[in-house]
């Protein structure tokens, strides 16, 4: 009793102290925010070299005619040489241009966190730029990094210190509090505090090539990070859940959110919302996945397999298998390795679904594993649910025996009704899209030969190989399992020749086999797709060598399950899970190897802010060369088309207000004018008078929003993207249906709970 009121009194005492501190830090933020430092720069502070530039005691200006001459200087306009103390910054710029302009924040001495310039749209008249001085500096100016000619004026220059540093303080040592608490006093964690090292320490491996500072450019890079800044960007608007993307395009409105699951991304938004710089939120991003994965991998193997020791290294080698990290660091391929952290859940459903008793409660409470499996790739990664549906297809198929039997049928027909409820959210809207709109999705597929994207079967044991395949032309990047589950197969397969392989060996065998078969350039794609509707339907997955990650899975749990058999049978040494885990953790290093020494030769990213990003979907300078499949059909995203003139006919229009996807306009309009606004007429755009009423809309010219007035009209125009009532319908059927299924995990989680003491007492 003394133990526990002396434990009682510990916690007390760090409660209060961490309460303490935490006032601390909130009641430097707040004051911080009611005294923001704001230097308002003195233009004449700023300065040029050319007399082409003019200085006209109120602002900076460039005629494109007279500056001709300076295009890709980077000393057009610089200044203004002050001296900024540690902390975080936003530089605000008051400007106008005629075409997009590169700037770049600098200082002569002292340390900036920054990116290599930021971008300054000619549709916008301010930007916004967060940056932060990690050590006091001196002649700090803006400039621009390269002139792209045009018009350009400068009006204004304010520097704010903000919030940012003191947030993300608060935020990590809130996070540290927790840990430290649960280190302390939790008695489950002590309990199991090895294996809870263990595992993060799975997480730490493949979280190694996070360390340096940047990171490679992957594929798809910048489409993510554009999509991360959109989806904070909507938080911050007072958007949830947010499905039609600003940020895109110049606040265009793109629907990613539709089309794309984000589920996962709130994570990452949330980081950014607190105040972390882009690459930072993401690199924690990639850290919360290795451990979501890490942690249901083990969870799945506990489940699996009779050895701790082949849960953990299940864990091991499912994380950090090479092709899960080429994933996430080389192709950048968020929705895809995001997708994987709930692969394990799917494969521990369908164990449980065709190796228990059918009056067992894992088989019975297996439909549970499986639609929240199933959920989540659904609101991740489309491609990913598409693979694993037809995984799952063919499966049930080689086991039409057992599939056949009723309770195994029951089973996935709950399966199918608890996702279908769990995903409604993602399901209605998409489906309304994919069906009703027509965009550039429609076409992407329509002369799709993808056999020759397959990986060669020789890649399957190319494990030392570049990652990106270098700068030779048509070289191949890794397209590998990686060693150890190769290894593992190759164990898995002597056992099978030997006649000592269990069944649940040979068939995962074949899974894997077939899965890699899939995956390569052998397996007849050409052909496949030519089979009316369903071929095209399958290539849509592009890139063949996206079944590894499925042959992963496979390959995981059969080095597992090896495991345990060999050790059963006593064939090789008993330190043959040393000698696993010791490949795997070589491996993970000779991978960080390649990475960073590639990282270098291809590019370092470091975006910092939103002004970073390329957020325009054109495939030109300043395009993110990426993510033009949700443009309705016919759009036109060049820089001359994607403007924010206000077009009409009888009607004159002034944009008093933007606040991401919302538009504030000032209008007089005559009986029939119409006028277009630099929105993309997406369903559910609408237009609002100032009592509410709802004006009419249609697609007008390069499918901007165009609005009808029937009558004279003078006044205030409010423009925005409404969601419908049958979309909000379908977020609640969805959210009742994750609180009653948390409602039912917890009820059967206590009475286990019981039933273990009971039974510990008798």
């Amino acid at each position: 009793m003394n133990k526990r009121l002396k434990k009682i009194n510990n916690w007390i005492v760090l409660i209060t102290i961490e309460l303490i501190v935490l006032g601390i830090l909130v009641f430097i933020m707040i004051s911080r925010m009611k005294n923001a430092d704001v230097i308002s720069v003195d233009l004449g502070a700023m300065a040029s070299g050319h007399e082409e530039v003019k200085y006209d005691g109120t602002k900076w200006s460039l005629n494109s005619e007279d500056a001709n001459a300076l295009v890709s200087d980077g000393y057009v306009i610089y200044g203004p040489g002050i001296s900024l103390q540690r902390g975080t910054y936003t530089l605000v710029l008051d400007y106008s241009t005629t075409r997009i302009q590169k700037g770049v924040v600098e200082a002569a001495s002292g340390l900036l966190e920054t990116a290599d310039y930021f971008l300054l749209s000619n549709n916008k008249n301010t930007v916004k730029y967060d940056f932060r001085v990690l050590a006091d500096v001196t002649g700090f100016q803006f400039r621009l990094k390269e002139y792209y000619g045009g018009n350009f004026e400068l009006n204004g220059v304010t520097i704010v210190k903000n919030t940012h540093d003191i947030r993300t303080y608060i935020f990590l040592f809130i996070l540290l509090s927790i840990c430290i608490n649960l280190v302390l006093f939790s008695e489950k964690i002590k309990s199991n505090r090895y294996t809870i090292l263990a595992v993060v320490g799975i997480a730490f491996l493949a979280s190694l090539p996070l360390f340096p500072n940047g990171m490679m450019t992957g594929n798809d890079m910048r489409f993510h990070f554009a999509r991360i800044e959109a989806i904070s960007e909507g938080i911050k608007n007072g958007i949830f859940p947010v499905k039609m993307y600003s940020v895109f395009n110049d606040n265009y409105g793109y629907p990613v959110g539709i089309y794309y699951g984000d589920m996962l991304l709130y994570i990452v938004a949330i980081f950014r919302i607190i105040g972390f710089s882009i690459i930072t939120s993401y690199k924690m991003y990639i850290v919360t996945m290795n451990l979501l994965t890490a942690i249901s991998a083990y969870l799945c193997g506990k489940h699996i397999f009779k050895k701790q020791i082949t849960s953990l290294v299940f864990s091991l080698v499912f994380t950090t298998a090479t092709y899960r990290m080429l994933c996430i660091y080389a192709r950048a391929a968020v929705g895809e390795y995001s997708a994987g952290c709930f692969y394990p859940l799917i494969i521990l459903a369908i164990w449980n679904i065709y190796t228990k008793e059918k009056d067992s409660n894992e088989f019975k409470d297996s439909y549970i594993l499986l639609a929240t499996g199933m959920s989540g790739l659904i609101y991740t990664h489309v491609l990913s649910t598409e693979m694993v549906v037809v995984t799952l297809v063919v499966l049930s198929l080689a086991l039409i025996k057992k599939t056949l039997r009723l309770p195994v049928i029951i089973v996935y027909i709950k399966s199918i009704f608890l996702c279908g409820l769990l995903s409604l959210a993602f399901i209605v809207p998409f489906l309304e899209y994919y069906i009703n709109v027509d965009t550039n999705l429609d076409d992407g597929f329509q002369s799709t030969y993808i056999q020759s994207m397959g990986a060669y079967i020789s890649d399957y044991f190319a494990f030392f190989k570049s990652i990106t395949g270098g700068d030779y032309p048509g070289a191949r990047g890794l397209h590998t399992p990686g060693a150890v589950l190769m290894f593992g197969l190759a164990i898995a397969v002597y056992l099978i020749v030997r006649k000592e392989a269990n069944k649940e060996i040979k068939t995962v065998t074949l899974g894997a086999l077939i899965s890699l078969f899939v995956a390569s350039n052998l397996f007849p794609w050409n052909r496949l797709y030519e089979i009316p509707k369903l071929g095209q339907f399958l290539v849509s997955v592009q890139f063949p060598y996206r079944y590894i990650g499925i042959a992963v899975a496979f390959l995981a749990l059969l080095l597992g399950l090896t495991l345990e058999r060999v050790s059963e049978l006593e064939l090789f040494a008993k330190s043959l899970y040393t000698y696993v885990a010791a490949i795997s953790i070589i491996a993970t290093f000779v991978f960080v190897s390649f990475y960073q020494d590639e990282s270098f030769v291809r590019s370092i990213y470091r975006a910092y802010d939103t002004p970073d990003l390329f957020v325009c979907t054109r495939g030109e300078n300043f395009g993110m060369y990426l993510g033009s499949e949700y443009l309705m059909d016919n759009s036109d995203v060049s820089m001359e088309a994607l403007d924010y003139v206000l077009n009409g006919q009888d009607v004159e229009a002034e944009l008093l207000e933007e606040n991401g996807l919302k538009m504030k306009l000032d209008v007089d309009a005559k009986e029939n004018g119409y006028i277009e606004v630099p929105r993309f007429a997406y369903p559910y755009f609408v237009a609002r008078d100032s009592m509410g009423e709802r004006l009419p809309v249609q697609a007008g010219s390069n499918n901007r929003l165009k609005i009808t007035f029937k009558d004279a009209y003078k006044g205030l125009v409010i423009v925005d993207f409404e969601e419908p009532i049958h979309w909000r319908g379908a977020e609640i059927v969805s959210l009742m249906a994750v609180i009653c299924l948390m409602l039912l995990i917890s009820l059967r989680i206590n009475v286990f709970d019981k039933i273990l003491v009971l039974k510990h007492k008798a």
